[in-house]
């Protein structure tokens, strides 16, 4: 692998980083705005392949922050929570005890 693709793929991986902690409630703006720092000193191949290869996940990060300011609001916050559970952890299932899930759970 090239020294060139090493980078792109670091600046890459740094990135999805900043979004995973970023979603898990950190606030990662020092981080983000030092990463764009470096990513400005570097070559414009290095630059080009690293915005063409965050370009699907900057909507992500965008709705990942909006999400993380309309939780900081209580009310909005319990809404959310709500239309999450709805949607997306609408399959869950509760059981009695931890030898009743393990017996009724197919590990594969």
């Amino acid at each position: 692998m090239s020294q060139d693709q090493r980078y792109i793929n670091y600046y890459f991986f740094t990135y999805l980083e900043m979004i995973f902690r970023t979603n898990m409630g950190a606030n990662m703006n020092d981080e983000l705005r030092l990463w764009r720092s470096c990513l400005l000193d570097e070559e414009d191949l290095i630059k080009n392949a690293v915005s063409v290869e965050i370009r699907i996940f900057r909507i992500r990060f965008f709705y990942i922050k909006l999400k993380r300011f309309l939780l900081s609001f209580g009310a909005l916050s319990n809404l959310i929570h709500f239309i999450g559970d709805y949607l997306v952890r609408n399959n869950t299932k509760i059981y009695k005890s931890l030898e009743d899930c393990l017996r009724n759970t197919k590990v594969f």
